[in-house]
Protein backbone atom coordinates (compact mmCIF):
# COMPACT_ATOMS: atom_id res chain seq x y z
CA UNK A 1 0.00 0.00 0.00
CA UNK A 2 2.86 2.53 0.63
CA UNK A 3 4.08 2.46 -2.70
CA UNK A 4 0.14 2.97 -3.92
CA UNK A 5 0.28 6.20 -1.87
CA UNK A 6 3.74 7.33 -3.49
CA UNK A 7 1.89 6.59 -6.89
CA UNK A 8 -0.92 8.77 -5.93
CA UNK A 9 -3.28 5.20 -5.77
CA UNK A 10 -3.83 5.09 -2.02
CA UNK A 11 -4.98 7.56 0.64
CA UNK A 12 -2.39 7.87 3.07
CA UNK A 13 -4.73 8.56 5.69
CA UNK A 14 -5.59 4.95 5.10
CA UNK A 15 -2.27 4.26 5.01
CA UNK A 16 -1.39 5.85 8.22
CA UNK A 17 -4.42 4.24 9.70
CA UNK A 18 -3.66 0.86 8.46
CA UNK A 19 0.11 0.96 9.59
CA UNK A 20 -0.67 1.59 13.10
CA UNK A 21 -3.30 -0.41 13.47
CA UNK A 22 -1.22 -3.58 12.27
CA UNK A 23 1.19 -2.40 14.61
CA UNK A 24 -0.83 -1.81 18.00
CA UNK A 25 -2.68 -4.55 16.98
CA UNK A 26 1.20 -6.55 17.39
CA UNK A 27 2.15 -4.89 20.31
CA UNK A 28 4.68 -2.44 18.52
CA UNK A 29 5.29 1.59 18.86
CA UNK A 30 3.06 3.63 16.00
CA UNK A 31 4.40 5.75 13.67
CA UNK A 32 1.76 8.22 13.95
CA UNK A 33 -0.52 7.85 16.94
CA UNK A 34 -3.30 6.85 15.19
CA UNK A 35 -4.26 4.39 17.81
CA UNK A 36 -5.40 5.26 21.02
CA UNK A 37 -5.76 4.31 24.68
CA UNK A 38 -7.04 6.13 27.55
CA UNK A 39 -5.61 7.47 30.83
CA UNK A 40 -7.83 6.51 33.91
CA UNK A 41 -8.25 10.47 33.49
CA UNK A 42 -10.49 9.68 30.06
CA UNK A 43 -7.05 11.17 28.27
CA UNK A 44 -6.21 9.79 25.40
CA UNK A 45 -2.89 8.44 24.64
CA UNK A 46 -1.35 6.57 21.60
CA UNK A 47 -1.40 2.50 22.30
CA UNK A 48 2.17 1.16 22.88
CA UNK A 49 3.57 4.05 22.72
CA UNK A 50 5.68 6.68 19.60
CA UNK A 51 8.54 5.46 17.31
CA UNK A 52 10.26 8.58 16.87
CA UNK A 53 7.68 10.67 18.90
CA UNK A 54 9.99 13.82 18.12
CA UNK A 55 9.06 13.64 14.41
CA UNK A 56 5.80 12.05 14.97
CA UNK A 57 3.97 15.61 13.93
CA UNK A 58 6.50 15.63 10.78
CA UNK A 59 4.98 12.24 9.46
CA UNK A 60 1.53 12.64 10.57
CA UNK A 61 1.55 16.23 8.09
CA UNK A 62 3.01 14.41 5.29
CA UNK A 63 0.14 12.19 5.53
CA UNK A 64 -2.29 14.47 5.58
CA UNK A 65 -3.11 13.72 9.17
CA UNK A 66 -3.54 16.85 11.81
CA UNK A 67 -0.94 17.31 14.55
CA UNK A 68 -1.03 14.86 17.24
CA UNK A 69 -2.06 16.47 20.20
CA UNK A 70 -4.97 17.84 18.16
CA UNK A 71 -6.12 14.60 17.87
CA UNK A 72 -5.29 13.53 21.42
CA UNK A 73 -7.89 15.85 22.16
CA UNK A 74 -10.52 15.11 19.46
CA UNK A 75 -10.56 11.39 20.77
CA UNK A 76 -10.34 12.82 24.50
CA UNK A 77 -13.45 15.12 23.85
CA UNK A 78 -15.03 12.34 22.25
CA UNK A 79 -14.34 9.73 24.78
CA UNK A 80 -15.77 11.83 27.20
CA UNK A 81 -19.26 12.83 26.03
CA UNK A 82 -19.54 9.32 25.32
CA UNK A 83 -18.80 8.20 28.85
CA UNK A 84 -19.48 11.52 30.85
CA UNK A 85 -21.68 9.85 33.03
CA UNK A 86 -18.93 7.85 34.13
CA UNK A 87 -16.54 10.63 35.02
CA UNK A 88 -18.95 12.30 36.76
CA UNK A 89 -19.28 9.50 39.20
CA UNK A 90 -15.39 10.07 39.62
CA UNK A 91 -15.56 13.97 39.97
CA UNK A 92 -14.54 14.81 36.90
CA UNK A 93 -16.58 17.22 34.63
CA UNK A 94 -14.80 18.16 31.77
CA UNK A 95 -12.49 16.38 29.22
CA UNK A 96 -8.92 16.06 29.88
CA UNK A 97 -7.32 17.83 27.07
CA UNK A 98 -3.47 18.41 26.12
CA UNK A 99 -2.28 21.60 26.55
Amino acid sequence: MKKAVKRGNANPNNYAYLMDRVNSNNGEKQMFGTQVDYRMNGQAKPKNGLIDSLNVDKRRSEYGLKPLKDYLNQMTQMHFEMNEDHFAKKGIIKPNLYN
